[in-house]
């Protein structure tokens, strides 16, 4: 049986804390950021003449000019952070992404699942995104590094 120090709990509930957003450290906790858009664009990324032969030789679908293009989905919130995620949905998915996250709080992920983003993964990355970049800008000098104790003496 593995016996756990009062130590790391301790640890453990403060990374809690931190992913909650009521660390003493890490801002003034939890407040609502509402999602004020969802967008879609289209990256098209350049292909040499070979890779479009070697992409159509292994079953991806190709235009003349690019390789097979990625969907980008954007998400903004009215806290100025931008959450982004490249495996995303083409322009006609938007109306029910919108309905579902537009005007929403951010970090009501399980709520949006509920409410069919978990048909749309790439769009629940863009949240998660955003979400780690709202985080991190509330947060300078929340990570301790603790260096091993030697036992060497």
């Amino acid at each position: 049986m593995r016996t756990v120090s009062r130590r790391s709990l301790d640890g453990v509930r403060r990374g809690i804390q931190f992913v909650a957003g009521t660390g003493a450290r890490c801002g003034s906790g939890s407040q609502a950021v509402k999602i004020t858009d969802v967008d879609s664009f289209q990256l098209k990324l350049p292909a040499s003449p070979e890779d479009l032969e070697i992409s159509e030789k292994i079953g991806y679908g190709v235009n003349h000019v690019f390789r097979s293009a990625s969907w980008v989905v954007k998400i903004t919130t009215d806290a100025g952070v931008r959450g982004y995620s490249f495996a995303g949905y083409p322009a006609t998915a938007l109306p029910r992404l919108r309905q579902i996250l537009v005007g929403k709080d951010l970090f009501a992920v399980e709520q949006h699942l509920k409410n069919g983003l978990l048909r749309f993964g790439g769009a629940e990355h863009a949240v998660w995104d955003a979400i780690g970049k709202w985080r991190a800008s509330r947060c300078t000098g929340c990570w301790e590094v603790r260096r091993p104790r030697s036992n060497r003496t």
